[in-house]
């Protein structure tokens, strides 16, 4: 995107945040709207825009909350009007003709790689946690299950999932109608789109969860984008909200494991559910894969790694249970069959 285009915009913030400041050329401070910055200090200004490492674009970071992103993200979390502005002057300056059209796209016959959307074209529409009143239903919820703080800035909220979708995959398949989820973004290492996932807030819906891929091929793995340059161990999950708790930590998020994952790196750590065959029977496909896994112990109630946190644990204490209980080979076959019989 264009350096001199986003200069045009950043005055045009001045009004949508608090403590706005030009502090030198290409460096202005403001108070961050996603955490408030400080609740006792109304002067406290540590959120800061300034010009990438490339120097072609403007980009911002919060010292206080952590959230941070291109310059266009922003936009979009300030005011939607003013960010579809941007988005029409960056692609006429790019392109010199109108990006909206009334008509969608004909979608491909096969999503490939290269005809995934980025990731802010695929958030189109939603807005972070962080970034909602603390009364909105989705804020609220996520709260209550004592979700890591820094995590809320990379959770989003939309009104309308199907919109998200049809913009992740305009050949989804889902019969989608107009409601309202969070939504959790799949990235790789670099941090592009693999996939959303939409979990709903109603109890009554069947569907808790409805995953759309970018493309076909695309790994069905939540965390990539988390895992630092070499971690000695992998950490690997069942629930994308489990992974948020635990560093170098993955989760599966419905999928197999993948053939890519190497066994001697990772630690399968599947939910606390001795009673359920279907888990039983994952467990024993990671040991005969040569994987080690977790196998819970008798004084874990808890299903899953987020409820033991709701239930009084720390995540450093949890990592410890989970290494203590980490088995391979025969002991882990021999361990997981008195699991599910005690």
């Amino acid at each position: 995107m264009s350096l001199l285009i986003d200069l045009q915009f950043v005055g045009r913030i001045s009004g949508l945040v608090r403590n706005f400041k030009k502090k030198k050329d290409y460096l202005w401070s403001y108070s961050c709207p996603a955490c408030g910055d400080s609740q006792r200090y109304k002067l406290k200004a540590r959120g800061y825009i300034f010009r990438n490492t490339s120097g072609d674009r403007l980009v911002f970071k919060c010292h206080n909350c952590g959230l941070s992103g291109s310059f266009s993200s922003l936009l979009k979390m300030l005011d939607y009007s003013l960010f579809k502005d941007y988005l029409c002057e960056t692609f006429l300056d790019q392109k010199g003709s109108r990006p909206f059209s009334d008509h969608k796209p004909v979608p491909p016959v096969k999503q490939s790689e290269k005809s995934r959307p980025d990731t802010e074209t695929a958030l189109l529409g939603c807005f972070p946690i962080a970034a909602l009143e603390a009364t909105h239903p989705a804020r609220a919820y996520l709260e209550s299950r004592n979700l890591p703080v820094e995590s809320l800035a990379k959770l989003y909220w939309t009104d309308k999932f199907s919109s998200v979708a049809d913009q992740v995959s305009p050949d989804h398949g889902y019969n989608l109608t107009a409601e309202g989820r969070i939504v959790i973004p799949f990235l790789d290492h670099s941090g592009k789109l693999l996939a959303v996932q939409g979990r709903t807030l109603d109890p009554l819906n069947s569907l808790r969860y409805i995953t759309i891929k970018a493309f076909d091929t695309a790994p069905r793995i939540f965390g990539l984008d988390r895992l630092s340059d070499a971690p000695k161990t992998v950490y690997v999950v069942e629930g994308a909200f489990d992974s948020l708790f635990l560093t170098d930590c993955i989760a599966l998020a419905g999928s197999d494991i993948p053939e890519s994952l190497p066994t001697g790196r990772a630690v399968i750590v599947f939910d606390n559910e001795r009673r359920k065959p279907e888990t039983c029977k994952k467990i024993a496909m990671a040991i005969k894969r040569g994987y080690r896994v977790c196998i819970w112990p008798e004084s874990v109630r808890e299903k899953d790694i987020n409820l033991m946190v709701m239930a009084g644990y720390t995540p450093e204490a949890i990592k410890t249970i989970i290494d203590q209980n980490t088995y391979s080979g025969l002991v882990a076959s021999m361990r997981l069959a008195s699991w599910r019989k005690a």
